[in-house]
């Protein structure tokens, strides 16, 4: 098995665009061991952070943040670790384009 430490995924998705971050590839098991939302703008803004298993259709369920509200240029350090198997998706929105996130970890195939 090879282990692969790596930036999984960087985004700063269009204003209410539900947008993928990462997508686990086939035959790799990952661990997101820090994920960071900032809001890059000089008024608060929302976030929403969904797990999708294997790939699943948006489901209320699937959400780990909702709508919750950042305040002006800060960033908000989102509960780690978080372990994903192959086909699981994680899918970022901003409510209004200006937040950023980005997630690190570590891939095992």
């Amino acid at each position: 098995m090879a282990d692969t430490l790596k930036i999984l995924g960087q985004k700063q998705p269009a204003a209410n665009a539900l947008d993928v971050l990462y997508t686990v590839p086939a035959g790799v098991q990952t661990t997101i061991t820090s994920l960071f939302v900032c809001n890059v703008s000089g008024g608060s803004s929302s976030f929403s952070i969904e797990l999708a298993p294997a790939g699943a259709a948006t489901a209320t369920a699937q959400f780990i943040h909702f709508a919750d509200t950042l305040s002006a240029n800060t960033t908000f350090p989102v509960a780690a670790p978080i372990m994903l198997f192959a086909g699981d998706v994680v899918r970022v929105k901003s409510n209004d384009g200006n937040s950023v996130f980005t997630a690190t970890g570590l891939e095992v195939s």
